[in-house]
């Protein structure tokens, strides 16, 4: 256990809660797989919390390969009344399940929810009282704050200027994918109430899809002078699956339009305009990348499923590539139009 000796025991973290600690304020939902490298980090970061009221820590271990969950089993003997894993003997995520949804969520006792994947780690030892105490005071049912990025040992620093306490839905769209990343969100439990599951479990990652549905009517708070490091060298970050595989990227985009098609269409989001403003981007994500896709059998199947083009027949697939084409012109021009 490389963190031991730095970490506080179990009656040294509760000893300054104010109430039961069977009553947690707040629940941190870890879900975890293959990050022998990483996981103790993100253990640390929850164990350093220092607060006034009772939390708990929520894993779901799923079925990794490497020594992820003999390490947690050992920080689960240390700390039995804060660390709640469950170990599963076979890969969920394959299945088509989402562990939080489905074994993280529906278990958290706390009013709000901190999420924070196993190869990420928080550094601000106050994360979890400031934030929480910022959302027992607005009207926003989920919240956010910085984070740095590393690859490998290299950390760089968060460049993003968040000039306001409030961003709508649209905002943090225009912002950018790496804007709001995981490991900084917290949202009200009550979200989860009348929550579309359906939608959610089609969609890609679930983080974007809470962020829509939580930050719908009141927008997402920015909490200042926090600080968490999101990995991209992970071999299971979504920037190292997704970004660095242009096919993979075509398919993430395209199901994510998909989903936000979805939920335009189900009559359970108020910010309409935010939403098609969404969709226009990931449509021009996906164009961008269609010369590629064409030739892509599983694709070109995924794809007919998805919209009814059949990209094998010579019609459809010259009207979509040209598409394409003009996407990633597009693009071009909006890119050089930022930079000058």
């Amino acid at each position: 256990m490389k963190h031991s000796q730095l970490l506080k025991t179990e009656d040294q973290i509760i000893k300054n809660w104010q109430g039961d600690v069977q009553d947690p304020k707040v629940s941190i939902c870890c879900i975890t797989y293959n990050h022998e490298a990483y996981i103790e980090d993100a253990l640390a970061g929850f164990l350093n919390q220092e607060t006034d009221f009772p939390f708990e820590i929520l894993i779901h271990d799923d079925a990794s390969t490497d020594r992820t969950s003999a390490i947690i089993r050992e920080y689960e003997v240390r700390y039995p009344r804060l660390i709640k894993p469950i170990y599963q003997s076979s890969n969920q995520y394959s299945r088509g399940v989402k562990p939080n949804l489905t074994y993280n969520f529906p278990r958290a006792k706390g009013n709000f929810i901190a999420l924070c994947e196993g190869d990420d780690f928080w550094v601000s030892k106050n994360k979890l009282q400031n934030q929480y105490t910022a959302m027992c005071g607005i009207n926003s049912l989920i919240s956010f704050h910085s984070a740095d990025t590393m690859s490998f040992d290299y950390i760089s620093t968060d460049t993003h200027r968040y000039l306001k306490k409030n961003y709508s839905l649209r905002d943090t769209f225009e912002r950018g994918h790496h804007f709001i990343q995981t490991c900084t969100i917290m949202f009200s439990r009550g979200c989860l109430e009348n929550f579309d599951e359906s939608i959610f479990k089609e969609a890609p990652v679930g983080d974007v899809l809470l962020r829509i549905w939580c930050g719908d009517e009141n927008g997402i708070d920015f909490v200042p002078d926090l600080k968490a490091i999101y990995r991209v060298q992970s071999s299971s970050s979504w920037s190292n699956i997704i970004l660095n595989d242009e096919y993979k990227k075509l398919i993430f985009f395209s199901q994510l339009l998909y989903v936000i098609d979805k939920l335009l269409s189900s009559g359970k989001v108020r910010s309409l305009s935010d939403l098609r403003f969404f969709r226009s981007k990931l449509t021009m994500e996906v164009l961008s990348s269609f010369s590629f896709g064409a030739k892509n059998k599983e694709f070109t199947g995924l794809f007919k499923a998805l919209t009814g083009y059949d990209l094998d027949t010579r019609k459809d697939r010259l009207r979509w590539v040209i598409i394409g084409l003009l996407g990633k012109i597009i693009r071009k021009v909006a890119s050089y139009q930022k930079t000058n």
